[in-house]
């Protein structure tokens, strides 16, 4: 399990956003999982301690979470490049029209995980938990 710290700003329901510093589990540039983005940065978190507003955190990251999410953003598109490159070409496209389309497809990907993370769609499984207090 990944951990992070921080300190809860606002709390709706059982959720609570939570600005935290970016842990040594993500990439440097990758928001895929919602814990990166510079050096502190805000993430909605299941409150399931029942913390309140200005407390300060501890939050847990099930490794299994971030290593889906890795798989989504890096895996996924490279599988795409290579199986849609080897198709192409077998369909009877030159070799450089075969990779271009790889890439196109790839576009693609990365656009619908962008749209799909800005409307919400995996806030749904939300990564983070508020697992204890600090201090």
């Amino acid at each position: 399990m990944e951990q992070a710290f921080g300190r809860i700003e606002s709390i709706k329901g059982d959720l609570a956003v939570v600005l935290i510093q970016r842990g040594s589990m993500c990439g440097e540039n990758c928001s895929s999982c919602g814990m990166c983005g510079g050096a502190k940065t805000k993430i909605t978190a299941k409150n399931t301690i029942g913390a309140n507003v200005g407390d300060s955190v501890v939050l847990s990251v099930p490794t299994s979470k971030g290593l889906k999410a890795t798989l989504l953003v890096y895996g996924v598109p490279v599988c795409i490049l290579i199986l849609s490159a080897i198709l192409f070409q077998n369909v009877g496209f030159s070799e450089s029209i075969s990779v271009l389309f790889g890439f196109l497809l790839m576009a693609v990907w990365f656009l619908a995980v962008f749209f799909l993370e800005k409307t919400g769609k995996f806030e749904k499984d939300i990564l983070a938990s508020i697992v204890k207090k600090r201090g």
